[in-house]
């Protein structure tokens, strides 16, 4: 029995992060021991229930690898009935003893349904596989066939159909059929997916010839030729070399970057010895062009090395004459991958290769992995002859650190004498470290290693101490020492936060000597360069001390640093301190020429500068950029600042953006309509060409602030600028679409009256087709909406008409509502509505379509999708308000007025819910416009329906085989959809079945909701997500909603998985800075959990804290 008491010592830290690290390697070292119950026990004692789970899963996967599969299942029991252990099994368990696992774990048919409807994850379709070898054939098919989700059940099918054919069952013939039956509905991206996913498992049960048969449905070049090569590994001996010559066929027609792609992996399949595969990699050689050719060569002979056939040197040398004129960068990247791949009789002349490059820095790092990978596969001396070599002090040190863990059981005192040769202290002592482990578990416990190890903790950080102490950690817990204790202690000591808690009050309070002096002299590592660079903001203030020495120093602790990631966070903090303090230009210039910070490093310390107002000196530093850079650095800086209400530089930025760029006004209207923000928008008035757009928004705008008269002047202006475009023009269709999309939100009838003047005949039918279907919409009467749709979509092809209609299934309520929505999105291209259908159903609740209907809906129909809820209710959020068109256009043309009338009238037919109204309209509108517009009008019109008549309106309106061009619209037509009143619930089940592997599609849905304040509709879409879609959403909205409740926040993310609560932490953690709230900042930073956060955290908060400290 051990003597040390593990769950008190644990408890004994007080970091969270420090925490998880040694609860983690105390039970790492109980599994080495064979206690396995004891490491369960200290991993239980854990507070938080998911990173329980992670850790249980981590020592699962280590039994595993250590071939203990008993004991690597039986620590996942405690966690059996919770649905992400179907996920873990994946990984851990070796696919034996089908039946019993099933069993143990509860594993049935619906659980593996509601698993993977709530994690998004196909993967764990392969448990219906797994019922199918158990026996349970009937339960499996009764579950495949059971999602109403296309893509699940598609996929379900296979994993079904594999199993079945794998266990000899002939019925996976008939389950093929069936695969391929449904899978004649999809469209040809989605039905070449189904068909490689079959052929390749085809292939893996040994069943080829099926498999092939199947892949030559596929019509795309690309899909046919890697689904071949993923085949080739299960393939007959007969039907290989056809299959690679089919190959070849396919990659010659294929574009030249593509044909290369598929080339090297048709190389990398076949890479063997075996005398038939020689001559068909010789022949895949001869279609390679150089230098790539000359490349593959070296590779075949290594491999023909390891087999011991002497004809290795011809293809060597071959292929090396001509790498050897190579230059420059193209040198550098063909020596990497030769590292890998040389014959190991080759080494010293790789060597020579490597050193013909004038880069020294070049010449290290791949001496340095050339040595790694000799230590890998125990070549001690060549990897000790080329460590010495290398020049650098890092690299040298991490080569040397690789023989010490590769050498110590074979010659301890040699590995001993090589961590001496290490000439850096950090990765000396991490040998020394891992030495006295492997001592100790021997059983001899060395003082000398332990008190070096133990002296050199003094001058390091709790990061660095953990990767030195990893080993020494696990061993003593293996044994039992009580030293370990005072391992525990020496960690708590190091504490990031511990120099905080004695510095950010005095620095807040403007004592920088003594704030200075802690820094100086009680913090070390990550977070000491951080508490210089806010000091040096500081003593620019007060001008006691030389801020820029302060920041001289900071830099000179960064280049201590051994963690790569927390080097790059400490100079992106220090970069800004050196803006603020010396000027953008100054200081930002030779960091960007230098390459010391990443493009997103620059470019957060650049937004975070046009927030503290230096956008003046910022916006002639950002005129040097390349163009395309230059666009995406502004529209950050505008969205930013925008959303941080720092009103004064948004227009400043705006100025500088559409004077440069004014093809992205466009994209800043739909953001200022969304805040309902008329001063901007009347700025872009002023400036922007297309009249008839922008004035559209702008009453569309007025609109749903309620200010009905001006909404109707400036729905004239847009008309009369209309008008202008000549008929034929294809901006007139667009501009059309926009119109009616934007005027439908009323349902005003009396519209019609003013839109003759303005629209041609067809224009004006559609239009008034729309409005009579929202009318229906509104009594939901579905049948009349159904059939008005059904008369738009047969003359209208454009996706853009799908907007609208989900707008008017957002008027019906219940299951007409969602029978709607998946009538409009029944549609063989759904990846291409993505971004429409955001936006559509956006509008659709907008204009008072149930918001539970629209989050079922999308939902349903787009299970995987994580974007377009979240864009939905960020749309929501930036509008504040729900409103309504009062009046509309005065003189449109006759047939423009039609389009229109049409439209308003099915409004008015939804808003009454007549939904054989609305569908009359629709079908009309749909026959003769084909724009994506028209759509989102239309989901406009089912919003003010209700029930089930708005659900069969939505599902009419995107019945439509182009929806790829759709996708990025989807989110932003279903906020519209909520906005208008449609059922959320509808919309959510709606989005998560037609869109079922999206991540963005509902949080970004419902993080509109969130930024306009429609807490709400928030609140109902994020209930009715499945867990997927909850954590994209945390995930996009935490560092917005914390501003308005740290405590909903935390609730929001009790169970999500930790990494997200991690992120939702640091969002708080920066709201408490923000405040000057010191206490509580720090005591949130302790709670996060994983390392990697816990520093990004650091950084943030200090980010945070420099932005308060210069706006004072």
């Amino acid at each position: 029995m051990p003597v040390v008491d593990f769950s008190s010592l644990v408890e004994s830290v007080s970091s969270c992060s420090a925490k998880a690290w040694l609860t983690r390697m105390i039970a790492h070292g109980l599994v080495e021991a064979g206690n396995v119950d004891g490491a369960v026990n200290i991993v239980s004692a854990f507070p938080d229930a998911a990173w329980r789970l992670n850790f249980l899963s981590e020592l699962s996967l280590l039994l595993t690898d250590r071939g203990d599969c008993e004991n690597s299942l039986r620590v996942l029991r405690d966690a059996k009935y919770d649905d992400a252990i179907l996920e873990i099994l994946l990984d851990v368990w070796n696919f034996e003893r089908v039946e019993e696992i099933l069993k143990e774990f509860a594993i049935d048919g619906e659980r593996v349904k509601r698993a993977v409807k709530s994690f998004g994850d196909c993967r764990l379709l392969d448990w219906l596989g797994f019922l199918v070898e158990a026996g349970r054939v009937g339960e499996a098919l009764e579950t495949a066939r059971g999602f109403e989700e296309d893509h699940y059940r598609l996929w379900g099918l296979i994993a079904v159909m594999g199993a079945l054919a794998k266990v000899g069952d002939e019925r996976f013939k008939e389950v093929l059929d069936e695969v391929s039956d449904a899978a004649d509905s999809l469209s040809g991206k989605d039905y070449d997916g189904v068909m490689a996913g079959a052929a390749v498992r085809l292939a893996s049960v040994g069943k080829g010839e099926l498999a092939l048969n199947m892949a030559h449905n596929i019509a795309d070049g690309y899909t046919l030729a890697f689904t071949l090569i993923n085949c080739l590994p299960y393939l007959e001996e007969n039907l290989l070399e056809n299959t690679v010559n089919e190959t070849l066929d396919v990659a010659a027609k294929l574009s030249m970057e593509l044909r290369g792609e598929v080339l090297i992996n048709l190389f990398y399949t076949l890479l063997d010895a075996s005398e038939k595969k020689k001559t068909l990699l010789e022949r895949i050689m001869g279609s390679i062009p150089e230098p790539t050719k000359s490349l593959m060569q070296v590779y075949y002979a290594k491999r023909l090395s390891e087999h011991g056939d002497e004809t290795f040197k011809e293809f060597y040398y071959e292929g090396m004459k001509t790498l050897r004129k190579t230059a420059g960068k193209v040198r550098s990247s063909i020596a990497e991958a030769l590292v890998e791949f040389a014959p190991k009789e080759a080494t010293d002349d790789l060597i020579k290769f490597i050193k013909e490059i004038p880069d020294t820095k070049e010449q290290n790092s791949l001496l340095l992995k050339l040595s790694l990978l000799k230590s890998s596969t125990e070549e001690t001396e060549d990897a000790l002859k080329i460590a010495r070599n290398i020049t650098t002090r890092e690299d040298k040190s991490k080569a040397l650190y690789k023989l010490v863990c590769v050498t110590h059981n074979k010659d301890f005192e040699n590995a001993l004498n090589i961590a001496n040769e290490i000439p850096d202290r950090s990765w000396r002592e991490r040998a020394f470290s891992y030495l006295f482990a492997s001592a100790l578990g021997k059983g001899e416990f060395r003082e000398d290693l332990f008190g070096k190890v133990m002296a050199g903790l003094a001058s390091i950080d709790e990061g660095e101490a953990q990767d030195i102490l990893t080993p020494m950690i696990i061993s003593l817990a293996t044994a039992g020492r009580k030293e370990l204790e005072y391992v525990v202690n020496q960690i708590s000591k190091l504490d990031y936060l511990n120099p905080l808690r004695k510095a950010l009050p005095p620095l807040i309070a403007g004592d920088v000597e003594n704030a200075l002096r802690v820094a100086r002299e009680e913090s070390s590592g990550f977070v000491k360069p951080l508490l210089l660079s806010a000091i040096a903001v500081k003593a620019s203030q007060a001008r006691t001390f030389s801020p820029k020495k302060i920041l001289d120093e900071a830099r000179r602790e960064v280049k201590r640093l051994k963690d790569e990631y927390g080097k790059s966070y400490a100079l992106t903090v220090i970069s800004f301190a050196s803006a603020i303090i010396t000027g953008v230009k100054s200081a930002l210039e030779s960091l960007l020429e230098e390459n010391i910070l990443n493009f997103e490093e620059t470019l957060e310390v650049l937004v975070r500068l046009a927030s503290i107002r230096q956008v003046d000196d910022l916006i002639k530093f950002i005129q040097n950029f390349k163009p395309e850079l230059k666009r995406l650095v502004l529209l950050r800086i505008i969205t930013s600042t925008y959303l941080k209400g720092c009103k004064s530089a948004s227009e400043k930025v705006l100025d500088t953006l559409i004077f440069h760029e004014p093809a992205f006004i466009p994209l800043l209207i739909g953001m200022f309509e969304s805040f309902e923000d008329l001063e901007f928008i009347q700025k872009l008035v002023e400036i922007y060409e297309n009249k008839a757009q922008i004035l559209s928004f702008l009453g569309s705008t007025y609109a749903f602030k309620g200010e009905a008269e001006k909404a109707k002047e400036s729905f004239q202006k847009a008309l009369e600028e209309f008008s202008k475009i000549p008929p034929g023009d294809t901006r007139r269709l667009d501009n059309l679409y926009i119109l009616i999309a934007n005027m439908i939100i009323s349902a005003d009838e009396s519209y019609l009256d003013f839109a003759k003047k303005f629209l041609q005949e067809d224009e004006f039918e559609l239009f008034s087709q729309f409005l009579k279907a929202s009318n229906y919409a509104s009594k939901d009467e579905i049948e009349k909406v159904r059939e008005i749709f059904q008369s738009i979509k047969s003359r209208h092809a454009s996706n853009d008409i799908l907007r609208t209609m989900t707008l008017v299934a957002g008027r019906m309520k219940g299951e007409n509502s969602r029978v709607l929505l998946k009538e409009i999105f029944e549609t063989k291209e759904t990846e291409a509505l993505h971004d429409l259908i955001s936006s559509t159903f956006v509008r659709f609740i907008r204009i008072g379509g149930d918001i539970k209907t629209a989050v079922e809906f999308i939902e349903k129909n787009w299970p995987e999708d994580k974007r377009i809820l979240p864009i939905t209710a960020q749309y929501f959020f930036l509008t504040r308000k729900r409103d309504k068109f009062k009046k509309i256009f005065e003189n449109m043309q006759e047939d423009e007025f039609e389009l229109f009338s049409q439209f308003l009238k099915a409004s008015n037919y939804a808003s009454k819910d007549e939904i054989e109204k609305v569908r009359e309209i629709f079908q009309s509108i749909k026959s003769r416009h084909a724009s994506n517009d028209i759509l989102r009008t239309m989901t406009l019109v089912a919003g003010r329906m209700k029930g089930e008549n708005s659900r069969v309106l939505l599902k009419e309106i995107f019945e439509t085989k182009e929806t790829e061009a759709l996708h990025d619209l989807i989110s932003s037509t279903f906020v519209r959809f909520i906005r208008i009143g449609g059922d959320i619930k509808t919309a959510v089940e709606f989005i998560e079945k037609n869109w079922p592997e999206d991540k963005r599609i509902l949080p970004i849905t419902a993080q509109y909701f969130f930024l306009t304040r429609k807490r709400d509709k928030f609140k109902k879409i994020f209930e009715n997500m499945s867990y997927h879609n909850k954590v994209s959403t945390i995930e996009v909205i935490a560092p917005l909603e914390v501003a308005h409740s740290p405590e909903e926040l935390a609730e929001l993310t009790k169970e999500m998985p930790p990494s997200t609560k991690d992120k939702a932490l640091a969002s708080i953690a920066e709201e408490h800075m923000r405040n000057r709230r010191i206490e509580d900042t720090l005591n949130t930073l302790s709670k996060i959990t994983s390392k990697d956060n816990y520093n990004q955290a650091l950084k943030n908060t200090f980010l945070t804290l420099l932005e308060k400290l210069a706006k004072e």
